[in-house]
């Protein structure tokens, strides 16, 4: 992830990653886990464009060791994401 690009998409300032308890925090899962919904609160998602380019998309499903598959457009979808180019 490049955050240069990231606060572009954003709109945003300077950005820094967030720190593992910001991420439990806000999404209820841990770093490595964090799945693209079930969150405690709707949070803005950007999805990279590059994810275009593969049949299937392999998403965290809230632990470090368990994933789904879905497609791009599902994922936009699902998690009412915003297209973006992020790395």
């Amino acid at each position: 992830m490049d955050v240069d690009l990231v606060a572009r998409a954003l709109g945003r300032g300077e950005l820094r990653q967030a720190k593992p308890e910001e991420v439990r925090a806000a999404t209820g899962f841990p770093i490595g886990g964090v799945a693209p919904v079930g969150h405690p609160q709707p949070i803005r998602t950007l999805v990279d464009v590059a994810l275009r380019d593969y049949p299937a998309v392999w998403a965290s499903a809230g632990t470090p060791r368990a994933v789904f598959s879905t497609t791009f457009a599902e994922l936009l979808r699902l998690t009412g994401g915003e297209e973006a180019r992020v790395a």
